[in-house]
């Protein structure tokens, strides 16, 4: 009787899902996901920076106000999306694009390193704000708590405006401010960039 034999494999930084039928099989592979580069010691694949991309998408329909869209606005903008796909071989696009969300990667990692914490009563204000927006829903789960790559998000939103907009507290931020903070992050990720590894796998 023949049988179904699931498999996972990694090679060569990409994942496999195969299906062996039979004593002498001929075997089929689906490529699911891939490896695109490490920072530091984390390792981001095209699925979870394409889950990044959807939560930051997500985070400018709920928060418009958002510092973290404005200073990633390049990488982040909806067109960009066509660069998520999984393929054996990544093209020369996808190459240029994901060498530019590098810097998001350390920034994401850097971040990492400071005590953030995202409150329960921001998460149903962004509940409430994604409803009232018509926002997708999607970055929450059942519980309408956070899924982890929106938490992440909010968490490295938090923290640069914690360290950029320092008046908001005061509610004396302006448009002004904003712009301002914009380059900040960016002069911080310029420092980030020359301090923390990368590897591309292609």
């Amino acid at each position: 009787m023949n049988k179904t034999i699931f498999k996972i494999l990694l090679l060569g930084g990409s994942f496999f899902y195969g299906n062996t039928y039979g004593a002498e099989p001929k075997s089929q592979t689906y490529l699911t996901d891939k490896f695109v580069f490490k920072v530091a010691n984390e390792v981001f694949t095209v699925t979870n920076l394409k889950s990044y991309f959807e939560s930051l998408k997500s985070l400018k329909c709920i928060y418009p106000e958002t510092l973290l869209y404005d200073v990633f606005r390049e990488e982040f903008q909806p067109i960009m999306e066509k660069w998520y796909f999984v393929s054996p071989q990544f093209s020369q696009g996808q190459k240029t694009y994901f060498n530019g969300v590098i810097k998001f990667g350390k920034l994401l990692v850097y971040s990492k390193s400071y005590d953030v914490v995202v409150k329960k009563s921001l998460k149903r204000y962004f509940y409430l704000s994604a409803t009232k927006r018509q926002c997708d829903l999607g970055v929450f789960d059942k519980n309408k708590d956070l899924v982890s790559s929106f938490e992440e998000i909010l968490r490295l939103e938090i923290f640069m405006r914690s360290r950029f907009l320092p008046t908001e507290k005061q509610g004396k931020s302006t448009r002004l401010d904003l712009k301002k903070a914009v380059k900040s992050s960016k002069d911080l990720i310029k420092s980030i960039d020359k301090q923390i590894d990368q590897e591309v796998y292609w």
